[in-house]
């Protein structure tokens, strides 16, 4: 018995050795591998020196690499190689290196969202997708509902210039959410807002390059309990997240579709109606609209504040941007998107913007999906490389790059001092914050028509209001100064913001949005001037009426009647913000009422009005006039539609039934 334990016991010993060897051996060959791999491959661009096993990794800043890219390029070169563990990975920290090599060759990465999918059919099936929604023609139908986002930022900065930071952001998630899904932003802290921008944080932040462990690089990492590996925990999280902002907005859009509500030009809406056709199921229609809804939102707010952050630190650019302004339309009118091109100091301003502050200043990666011979080096299959737009826009081409300098683009459309040889280049692109290539961003035809300083009727901040420092100091500075993450973004910063006359205010204070509330839930809309179909589509999803569009293109306030969505349309410039809640202080029984308060109350101050009363067998209007021909524009457009609805009118007297 004691004989035969032993053996079992001596039989166990020699299989637990033979583990352990086996163990070891497994973890030195793993050693040995994962050393070899992290060897710099001859004749690879040079850099840093790397260790054994981790290459670069130690070296690796957690935040703005690109600083510390920029950096190396003046040590090692325009074109540096890195190993980050058994990773090689290249910069490229000069444009003519982008060009040669992104712009001409094969690319990849991987994953679902258009960033990270393979190139292949798949991704030339998105973007193709992305092209088709995003070309230039149906980008500019989009300009009213843009125009419309921005009087309302016009309004804000007005009232509450304090919080300046939260309207910039408003504004570009709005036209993005408008765009894309026909829906809005009205407020900063409007559900639909603070979920992205919650969501486009955390994705920022954990798809720089060195937030995280580099999982990718040595696998064994995954098998970690998650007590060991909180970046997993993060990652599941923030996915949770997009899923549930990406569908719930999906959902939105797809109802309104199936009731007929959606505006027809929203990106989204046109993709449902081709679902059957494009082949694309819910997964990836739901992270194509939130792929273009991120890339758009985060983008144009970081660069519009960067331009504000611009226009205060250099007075006399502003100065000439305002002088360049009003000599074409004064203090009576601000600039229309169709004045831009005229606005030469203006243009290059913005274009000077997003070389001075580039927005994804470390670039988009790529990889090479086969080994390549560039310049003498080595790059082996599966090389990543990015395009540092922020040493690309800061080097020796450039005359004081560190300087905010409009007037470089005024010289040649690549801001350069290089002779004419070199700036008649046709593949040089002004500036690679859009990235380079087959991914260069698909929407900066919307992001350039968002960071246009212009507004409904022009408004623009340049016209409309002066930007003046409010302290002695303001950190401009990238270290310090910016926010990290893949997309960086001023910090707040002191600021005054306040129009520049009286007349200017005025244009204004007359075509605002003027946020008037119901209860404890905010009425979102309301305006403005030079309205179009486009707009009008939009307003009408969130009122849940399609009436809004009858009204022609005259500059409008609306509000709620009721907690049911009914809606009045007033044109009143000379209210200003007298305006009431209808459900909240009168009682509304009936057209005949609405009309009576109408007549009673504003007479003397509406120029003309209009209100949608929902009954339970038609729809009724009441209009009031002083001008006999808007209330016919008003029936004309009813009668094409062929609405069943009764209109009540009144000029200057007593009201009149019409029946279309």
């Amino acid at each position: 018995m004691a004989a035969s334990l032993q053996y079992d016991i001596s039989r166990v010993s020699r299989l637990l050795a033979l583990l352990s060897l086996a163990a070891g051996g497994l973890m030195l060959y793993t050693i040995i591998k994962y050393a070899l791999q992290s060897r710099r491959p001859s004749k690879f661009p040079p850099g840093p020196r790397a260790l054994p096993i981790v290459g670069n990794l130690h070296l690796l800043s957690q935040t703005k690499a690109f600083l510390q890219f920029s950096e190396w390029g003046r040590k090692y070169g325009t074109i540096i190689g890195l190993k980050l563990g058994p990773q090689n990975v290249v910069i490229l920290n000069d444009y003519k290196h982008v060009q040669d090599h992104i712009a001409n060759d094969i690319m990849f990465t991987n994953d679902t969202h258009i960033l990270f999918v393979p190139y292949g059919d798949s991704w030339r099936k998105l973007r193709k997708t992305l092209q088709g929604l995003l070309n230039i023609k149906a980008v500019d139908r989009l300009l009213p509902i843009q125009n419309a986002e921005a009087m309302q930022m016009m309004h804000q900065l007005l009232h509450s210039p304090d919080d300046w930071y939260d309207h910039v952001r408003r504004y570009s998630t709005s036209v993005i959410l408008a765009s894309v899904f026909g829906l809005r932003g009205p407020t900063f802290e409007h559900p639909r807002v603070e979920a992205l921008y919650h969501v486009q944080d955390q994705l920022t932040r954990i798809a720089e390059l060195g937030a995280t462990p580099p999982v990718d690089v040595f696998p064994i990492l995954q098998y970690l309990p998650d007590f060991l590996s909180p970046w997993r925990t993060w990652a599941r999280n923030i996915r949770k997240e997009h899923r549930a902002l990406y569908f719930g907005l999906l959902r939105e859009t797809q109802e309104l579709v199936a009731e007929k509500k959606a505006p027809e030009d929203a990106f989204m809406v046109r993709l449902l109606k081709e679902q059957d056709t494009s082949g694309f199921d819910d997964e990836h229609m739901a992270y194509i609209g939130g792929t273009l809804m991120e890339a758009g939102s985060d983008t144009t707010a970081s660069t519009l504040l960067s331009f504000i952050l611009a226009m205060a630190l250099f007075p006399e650019s502003l100065a000439k941007c305002q002088a360049e302004v009003d000599s074409i339309c004064g203090a009576g009118r601000s600039p229309t998107f169709n004045d831009f091109e005229s606005l030469t100091y203006l243009k290059a301003a913005m274009t000077e913007t997003l070389r001075w502050r580039p927005v994804a200043a470390g670039g988009i990666p790529h990889a090479l999906t086969q080994d390549d011979y560039y310049e003498g080096y080595y790059l082996p299959k599966g090389t990543i490389l990015f395009a540092n737009a922020w040493a690309i826009h800061r080097s020796s081409d450039y005359d004081a790059p560190d300087q905010f300098y409009p007037e470089r683009f005024l010289n040649n459309k690549f801001g350069t001092v290089k002779d004419a040889a070199l700036n008649s280049e046709d593949k040089r692109r002004p500036i690679y914050g859009f990235g380079a290539g087959r991914r260069v961003c698909p929407g900066q035809r919307l992001a350039e028509n968002s960071l246009v300083p212009s507004s409904p009727q022009g408004q623009n901040r340049v016209w409309a209001f002066d930007m003046r420092p409010a302290a002695e100091d303001i950190d401009d500075s990238m270290e310090t100064g910016y926010t990290g993450g893949f997309l960086v973004a001023p910090k707040k910063f002191p600021v005054r913001i306040t129009p520049r006359s009286a007349d200017r205010e005025a244009v204004i204070q007359n075509c605002a949005m003027l946020p008037l509330e119901h209860g404890a839930v905010p009425n979102q809309l309301i305006g403005p001037g030079a309205m179009s179909t486009a707009l009008f589509q939009v307003l009408a999803v969130e009122y849940d009426t399609r009436a809004v569009e009858f009204l022609l293109g005259l500059p409008s306030i609306l509000f709620n009647v009721s907690p049911r969505k009914r809606f009045t349309a007033l044109h009143a410039p000379e209210l200003g913000m007298l305006m009431y809640n209808f459900y909240d202080e009168f009682e509304i029984d009936g057209p005949g009422d609405v009309y009576d308060l109408l007549l009673r109350k504003w007479n003397s101050k509406v120029e003309f009005a209009a209100c949608e009363i929902r009954g339970y067998t038609a729809l009724h209007w009441v209009c009031l006039a002083r001008d006999l021909s808007l209330i016919e524009r008003l029936l004309s457009a009813i009668i094409q539609v062929g609405a069943d609805v009764n209109i009540m009118t009144g000029f200057l007297g007593s009201p009149v039934w019409k029946q279309p």
